[in-house]
């Protein structure tokens, strides 16, 4: 039995007068309670209007301007948020007050058959956050096609994971100095995106961060501690990377398939997964092997000297 549907067809009502009549407790598709006594109010809670009753929205059909207005969190929808199907909106809008944007916002979401955004906000090119956004949800806006650039709020400090995943037109992005630690697939996919300016002070990116991206280069801070899993996987316009002292953890895959020919690993790396760094793509065999040429400079007895003895990859050991 499925909520949400503006009309409710004949074969709906006589289910309910059946549910009615049921000693039983009968569940809907999402595990609830089906009440038996449905009317609008029904449709409106299942829906979550009610849920952040302290932010309001309105849509401007002429300038297709989604605005959103009040104070506080905006709390996650179990679902769907009240909004999904608003028509084309091109423009954005969150004002002052609102702290946080909750977990897929203004997703388009994908439809799993076909593999195309579900909703319109993939036409929507503009989204103007107020500096008062501290946090913002997983899934915020992915797969937001025609978002070019956005404007982070200075005081934001976190960002969920794959908020920016599958923007498919993102071309770059900075990052504010709170984003210490970036979530998994944050920017994944986001097949246009050539430049992302980090936080000073990020510690950790996180996996699959930037896996198929358009980076040609990323400067890394001092303060990054970890790479995680296939966090540049696919970044074949990345042709050269200094990895920062104080570096301590390369995941698995972390730099798979990328236009690297060389890397300089500083002593401070204790840990480095498989398949790191010096592995390319092979036509003919159709599958991953190591790159004969790549070469990985670091020092003796450290995890870059013993990576390259276990992988076949050649090793220049630094004075």
């Amino acid at each position: 039995h499925y909520y949400g549907d503006a009309i409710r067809s004949g074969y709906d009502s006589v289910l309910t007068v059946l549910i009615s009549l049921s000693p039983l407790e009968v569940n809907d598709v999402y595990g609830a309670p089906v009440n038996p006594d449905y009317s609008s109010e029904d449709e409106e809670l299942i829906k979550g209007t009610k849920l952040n009753p302290n932010i309001d929205y309105s849509y401007d059909y002429d300038t297709k301007t989604l605005s959103f207005t009040g104070v506080g969190e905006m709390r996650d929808y179990d679902y769907y948020t009240p909004w999904y199907d608003v028509r084309m909106p091109v423009n954005v809008v969150v004002s002052d007050g609102i702290t946080r944007i909750c977990d897929d916002a203004f997703s388009a979401g994908v439809d799993g058959n076909t593999g195309t955004p579900r909703y319109d906000f993939q036409y929507t090119k503009s989204i103007k956050l107020p500096d008062s956004v501290t946090k913002i949800g997983d899934g915020a806006f992915s797969y937001c096609n025609e978002l070019e650039e956005i404007n982070l709020p200075k005081n934001l400090t976190d960002l969920g994971d794959g908020a920016f995943s599958d923007c498919k037109n993102l071309r770059r992005i900075v990052l504010p100095e709170g984003i210490t630690k970036l979530g998994e697939s944050l920017f994944s996919r986001c097949e246009n995106l050539e430049e992302v300016i980090l936080s000073k002070k990020t510690e950790k990116i996180g996996d699959m961060a930037f896996a198929n991206t358009k980076l040609k280069k990323i400067s890394l801070p001092k303060t990054l501690k970890e790479i995680g899993f296939l966090a540049f996987n696919g970044c074949e316009n990345i042709t050269e990377i200094e990895l920062p002292e104080g570096l301590r953890t390369i995941g698995s895959g972390a730099f798979y398939s990328c236009g690297l020919s060389k890397v300089k690993i500083p002593k401070t790396v204790k840990k480095i997964d498989d398949e790191a760094f010096g592995y390319k793509w092979n036509e003919k065999s159709d599958e991953f092997e190591v790159d004969k040429d790549f070469i990985i400079f670091g020092f003796r007895g450290t995890a870059a000297e013993r990576y390259a003895e276990k992988n076949g990859i050649r090793f220049i050991a630094s004075d």
